[in-house]
């Protein structure tokens, strides 16, 4: 595992103010749609440190600099 992310037994927030891992029809709460915004957050703080030459590589090859960002990240 590179980075976990929740995907089963999530405790989120329900009516009423309280926090559970079943939806209000008793389903169990999974899925990537919850994992999916931890990942983006961590490759998000990732560009916001970046430094001065990787951020010129960001403008001058975008493509690249993923591939590079993404190496980072599971290194």
């Amino acid at each position: 595992v590179h980075l976990a992310a929740p995907g089963t037994q999530i405790f989120t927030t329900q009516p009423g103010g309280v926090y559970a891992a079943k939806d209000r029809f008793g389903y169990d709460i999974t899925g990537t749609s919850f994992s999916t915004p931890h990942v983006a957050g961590a490759i998000g703080l990732m560009y916001s440190v970046a430094s001065p030459a990787f951020a010129n590589a960001m403008t001058s090859d975008p493509a690249n600099a993923a591939l590079a960002l993404k190496s980072m990240l599971l290194g």
